[in-house]
Order: structure tokens, then C-alpha cells, then sequence
């Protein structure tokens, strides 16, 4: 049984949309639909620095209750890439501790 379609507004720079449309299909495949127009969206990626017009585009999906989810450049999500990283970081020093015997 398949899932319903997700229609997914991606949030990026306009010279970038193109390519994260494409790159969103190819990651996620038949579950979700990238959309042009956020107002058709049931939710939206957020990817890279907001810019001026990603801002204000951010508010009004915010104001229609739209879920957001800030992903990076390979459509992880910010937060978890972040705690994996800082884990990692953290999961390194203490190996570095237990091998110089601190």
C-alpha cells in the first residue's frame, strides 16, 4: 500500500530551486511532490541561509500553520546533523582522554 503524496514547498534561493525540486524527487522519491507555490504545500524544507524573500515567504508559511523543517545542502535535517556532529565531537575527546590516560 502506497503512502499519500506529501507536496513539499521548497524554501531555497531561486537560483537553487530547480536543482533541490530535482534532488528532492531523486532523495525521496514517490512520497513527496516538490510544489512551486506554498500555499499549495503541506509542508515546506528550508534549505540553506534564509535570504530576504525566503524570510518573508517563511512568515506567511509559518502563518498558515505549514510545518517547517530547516535541512542542509543533502536534505538532513539541521537539528539532527547538528547533534550527530556535536556527538561525534563529544565521542572523539573521550577516546583522546582515555588514550593519553587524562
Amino acid at each position: 500500500m502506497k503512502k499519500p503524496l506529501k507536496k513539499m514547498y521548497v524554501c531555497c534561493s531561486e537560483l537553487q530551486k530547480e536543482f533541490f525540486c530535482k534532488k528532492i524527487r531523486q532523495v525521496l522519491g514517490e512520497y513527496v511532490v516538490p510544489v512551486l507555490d506554498y500555499r499549495k504545500a503541506d509542508a515546506a524544507y528550508v534549505i540553506g541561509e534564509p535570504d530576504g524573500q525566503m524570510k518573508e515567504e517563511l512568515e506567511a508559511i509559518k502563518q498558515r500553520g505549514i510545518p517547517v523543517h530547516e535541512v542542509n545542502e543533502n536534505l538532513i535535517s539541521q537539528d539532527v546533523y547538528e547533534t550527530l556532529v556535536r556527538r561525534s565531537t563529544q565521542d572523539r575527546k573521550r577516546m583522546e582522554e582515555r588514550e593519553t590516560g587524562r
